[in-house]
């Protein structure tokens, strides 16, 4: 029906449409029909198959005008009258004709605004307008800038199409002149260029930002001093007094106090530091300064800008530097003394002190006393000792001096930075009168006694002079062939020899790190304090002899017998016999006692332990052995070449089998409990021990019944599935029964196994029943019923548990309340 009115209302605009028309044509009156075509508007958004009409009614193209910015497309009734007639064919609504101008201009940009705090940027927000006033979308935009002069400021930026009305327009809008102040004016306009009011507004465009804070003076820069280096300290400050961080650091050191007027002046040290956040604790360690030099030092800290705080406070350190000499040597001393020489002794010092190793010595002997104040005018020793460790003995022999002549000698010590020592203690003594030409006497007892692992060299020691005196010093060389004077030098020299002790004395030397198998050949040649050397000794041979000493025989093992194991334990013995010590052993055990003749029939125990030192305690713990037999055990210690000890004594043992069961539980109880929640009954004992009542039982077995429970109904009765684990002996323990059903008695009873299921007599077997009771206060007398009714005489019925007479008489025609119903357990 609305359809029908609306074709008739619109076929009536068309007809009074072309009455006008043709009206206007009679008059000729070109201005009037462009007057009144231009009041005929079809609204594209509300009739959108008028499109159609173009090709219907052969309008031309351009009578339809689509706006595509603003979504609305109407018909030119200036370029196609006729085409009006397409309101009927295709049904356009009536709101699609618009017979009247657009008189309503666009809203004004509310909330607008316009912010520049970035260099040459230009932020605009404000609210969208509509097409008419507050409603639909405007057709465009229209913004413009001027600067002071009121001149028009050229930019890139393309004004946006209008979005909806009420839409938050964003425009931002760079490179613009930075520190102008400029005018903003936009206006909005609809299809019709209509427009709004201007809404202006004055910016002042963001310049350069300009950093003019500088970072705050440093003022707790402190310093320590080291012996290679020195160290400062200080607390970062920010890029802007305390806040932010700073760029950079320059750190300056001069021999005087710095400030303003000499900091150019002071060293700027070369250093790559990031500065930290304010309050962070900065370290700088310097190494490359002279030593022994005090310097002061100062900062001042950068920001970005290069703005500099003031200048720290000043703080004064150096690079110590090495500055402990050695120790004094106190107690230099004469070893011996000859016509022409003097062999000095002492005890090396340190680098520092008397720790670590010194750098070398300064020793001057003269004939006068050796002083403080004259020993830069006396002549050193040329020498190139190295000294050893602190604490070592040194000694060096002083040559080409006069005989019969007292002389005086020193030393100081120097480190490796030149500090030097204080003078010795100063000796003296006189060269004797007549040079020592004779050299020590010819070894002629050398002997050598080979054993396994070394050989001996034994011999009488000659004198300084032949066979009198004290020589100085051995040279013993060793070949695999025999040693003559001709090949003396290119024989191989021993370490480590003795001292020659007094004529007539009996020294030896023990050569060992030799091969097995190897024939070698020893000699001897003795030297005196003025390096004569004796001829060369009787030259012995000699090569190690093979190993066939075992180890001794063990004869203290014992075995200590238990439940499960058996202990053996014996005393170590050596690779020889009592010394050294052996490679392995051979444990073995029998029934029957082992000698020498069945050992290799007794068995043998796996993985013995590896053998120690002679006389060390050993262990072995015997597993997997059968109770009740009497085991003999025995030991053989074996050598690296496989030489086996005699058989040890026999040490006897056996496993005692455990046929003590736990004792019987007495005090099994069934709990009485009210307002269970579920069909059970839990029971209360005391737990036994694995033998009888000590120690911990391995297991429970829990039989449950309707018939009291004996060693005859046992085996009848149910099993319970989750029993707990036993706990120690006395302990009392609890289980709950469950899936039981309410209104029979059960019983119960309970076995206990041990380790070797040594199985208890069965428990004591107490009863229970699962019951309903009625609180007796609250419903009288009716509580005597619960014990004579069967499970199913309880109902429910409506908010009462009520008890049926026809299954349990006793309870008469009592109805008590739901919650004076409880379920519970009552024990037997």
């Amino acid at each position: 029906m609305k359809k029908n009115i609306m074709k008739k209302n619109i076929f009536g605009i068309f007809v009074s449409l072309v009455l006008l028309v043709i009206l206007i044509s009679c008059t000729d009156d070109i201005s009037k029909i462009k007057e009144i075509a231009q009041k005929v508007r079809v609204e594209y958004s509300e009739c959108s198959g008028c499109l159609e009409c173009i090709n219907d009614f052969n309008c031309p193209y351009d009578a339809i005008k689509i706006d595509e910015r603003t979504g609305t497309t109407y018909i030119d009734g200036e370029k196609c009258v006729q085409c009006m007639q397409c309101i009927n064919n295709f049904s356009c609504p009536e709101n699609a004709i618009l017979i009247k101008s657009d008189i309503i201009a666009p809203g004004n940009s509310a909330e607008f605004s316009a912010v520049s705090d970035t260099l040459g940027r230009l932020e605009i927000q404000f609210t969208a307008p509509g097409d008419d006033d507050t409603l639909g979308s405007a057709y465009r935009y229209e913004l413009t800038l001027k600067d002071q002069n009121n001149l028009m400021i050229q930019t890139d930026f393309e004004t946006p199409l209008p979005n909806i009305a009420g839409y938050e327009e964003n425009w931002i809008l760079n490179e613009l002149p930075p520190e102008e102040l400029i005018t903003i004016n936009l206006q909005a306009f609809d299809e019709v260029n209509q427009f709004s009011e201007t809404v202006s507004s004055e910016v002042l465009i963001q310049g350069e930002y300009h950093d003019e804070i500088s970072p705050a003076a440093i003022t707790d820069l402190i310093s320590n001093s080291f012996e290679d280096s020195l160290k400062l300290t200080w607390t970062a400050v920010g890029d802007d007094g305390l806040e932010g961080i700073a760029s950079r650091y320059e750190i300056r050191y001069s021999e005087n106090e710095i400030n303003d007027s000499t900091w150019d002046s002071a060293i700027e040290f070369e250093q790559n530091i990031v500065p930290s956040s304010p309050g962070i604790i900065e370290q700088l360690f310097i190494t490359d300064l002279p030593e022994q030099i005090n310097y002061y030092f100062a900062i001042k800290t950068f920001d970005e800008e290069d703005n500099p705080s003031e200048i720290s406070n000043n703080t004064i350190a150096s690079i110590i530097g090495d500055i402990i000499p050695p120790a004094d040597i106190n107690d230099l001393s004469i070893n011996s003394i000859s016509s022409n020489s003097i062999l000095l002794s002492w005890t090396a010092v340190g680098d520092n002190g008397f720790e670590g190793t010194a750098f070398s010595y300064v020793i001057k002997v003269h004939t006068n006393n050796i002083t403080e104040e004259n020993w830069d005018g006396i002549p050193a020793v040329e020498q190139s000792i190295t000294p050893q460790n602190a604490g070592s003995t040194e000694s060096f022999l002083i040559t080409d001096l006069e005989p019969v002549t007292m002389y005086y000698a020193g030393i100081k010590v120097l480190d490796d930075v030149q500090n030097i020592s204080n003078l010795s203690n100063i000796i003296n003594e006189m060269t004797t009168e007549i040079p020592d030409e004779i050299p020590p006497g010819q070894i002629t007892d050398l002997s050598a006694i080979p054993s396994e692992t070394e050989i001996e060299l034994i011999w009488t020691a000659p004198g300084d002079d032949d066979y009198e005196g004290t020589a100085y010093q051995y040279d013993i060389r060793i070949s695999n062939e025999l040693i003559t004077d001709a090949n003396w030098e290119s024989n191989e020299q021993l370490p480590n020899l003795p001292v020659p002790l007094s004529a007539g004395t009996e020294q030896n030397y023990f050569v060992q790190n030799l091969e097995l198998g190897s024939t070698y050949y020893f000699g001897i040649k003795t030297t005196d304090d003025e390096i004569n050397t004796s001829n060369l000794s009787n030259i012995v041979n000699s090569a190690l002899l093979e190993d066939t000493t075992p180890p001794a025989q063990i004869s203290d093992l014992s075995a200590l017998d238990t439940e499960d194991i058996i202990i053996l334990n014996w005393t170590a013995v050596g690779d020889n016999g009592l010394e050294g010590q052996a490679a392995s052993y051979e444990i073995r055990f029998s029934e029957d006692e082992i000698t020498e003749e069945n050992w290799n029939g007794a068995d043998l125990l796996p993985n013995p332990p590896e053998p120690a030192f002679s006389g060390t305690s050993e262990t072995y713990v015997a597993y997997d052995l059968t109770p009740g037999i009497n085991y003999y055990f025995t030991i053989k210690a074996i050598d690296e070449n496989f030489n086996y000890s005699e058989i040890s004594n026999n040490a006897q043992a056996e496993i005692h089998f455990d046929d003590i069961p736990p004792a019987a539980i007495t005090n099994l109880v069934t709990l009485d409990e009210f307002n269970i929640f579920s069909y059970r009954i839990k029971l209360q004992w005391n737990a036994p021990g694995n033998d009888e009542n000590e120690g911990t039982a391995s297991y429970y077995d829990i039989r449950y019944s309707t018939f009291p429970i004996n060693e005859n109904t046992w085996n009848n009765a149910s099993q319970f599935s989750n029993p707990p684990d036993p706990e120690s002996a006395g302990t009392l323990q609890t289980c709950e029964i469950t899936g039981l059903t309410g209104g029979s008695i059960y019983y119960f009873a309970i076995k206990t196994y041990d380790d070797n299921d040594n199985e208890s007599e069965i428990s004591n077997s107490p009863g229970g029943k699962i019951v309903f009771q009625i609180n007796h206060g609250a419903c009288h007398d009716c509580s005597q019923c619960i014990y004579d009714c069967p499970e199913g005489a309880i109902s429910d019925v409506g908010p009462y548990k009520t008890i049926d007479p026809d299954l349990c008489d006793a309870c008469g025609n009592c109805s008590c309340p739901w919650n004076l119903i409880k379920l519970s357990v009552v024990a037997y």
